[in-house]
């Protein structure tokens, strides 16, 4: 008979697909903060990147040089932010 853990109220499981051993349980509280999170990180620096260079393009005269440029800067913060916030959350690099 399998060893069954016992976990408490809102708590989930993540199972090691390799040989099947429970390694981890997280609060369901946490799976949902992550979630309500993940929006904002992946788009407020694209905006804030967008934004950002119209202005400087308006103010220098580079159109579209710069919103191009703070774009992809934009892009490259969110996807470090995600990948930090990931890591976080589930402790990979520790």
């Amino acid at each position: 008979m399998k060893d069954k853990k016992q976990f408490k109220e809102g708590q989930v499981a993540l199972n090691d697909k390799n040989n099947g051993k429970t390694e981890k349980k997280i609060n369901i509280m946490r799976i949902y903060a992550l979630a309500s999170t993940l929006g904002f990180q992946v788009a407020a620096p694209i905006v804030i990147g967008i934004l950002g260079g119209q202005y400087l393009d308006r103010k220098l005269g580079t159109e579209p040089w710069l919103m191009i440029v703070c774009l992809f800067l934009g892009l490259a913060a969110s996807i470090t932010g995600l990948l930090k916030l990931v890591q976080n959350i589930f402790g990979e690099g520790k």
